[in-house]
């Protein structure tokens, strides 16, 4: 009954662990920097706007200063919808994000 019982609990801890791995859908995207905005806007956050490899154009505003120059790629990282991280890589800067606009 013991063995039972612990290949259950395996059985089921693997399938939440596949099920997981399914649904994950983490991303990331080389963006260019079009314009800097310098900080203090929505809540004491930087606001920058990328332009895609499409065109699409967005505002994003974020906490950590990158010291990024305009015409530089940004990697944008994301789950699903959402973007979580800006990189500038020559200079291994970092920021969460605050918040996402696309430009119409």
């Amino acid at each position: 009954m013991k063995s039972s019982i612990l290949n259950c609990s395996m059985m089921v801890a693997a399938m939440m662990f596949v099920s997981e791995m399914a649904y994950s859908a983490d991303w990331t995207s080389s963006m260019t920097m079009v314009q800097s905005f310098g900080c203090c806007s929505e809540g004491l956050n930087y606001k920058i706007m990328l332009k895609s490899s499409s065109g699409t154009r967005w505002f994003v505003w974020y906490p950590d200063k990158l010291e990024a120059p305009v015409g530089s790629t940004i990697i944008v990282t994301g789950d699903g919808d959402y973007w979580e991280k800006l990189t500038y890589t020559p200079s291994g800067r970092e920021s969460s994000v605050a918040k996402v606009l696309k430009v119409e």
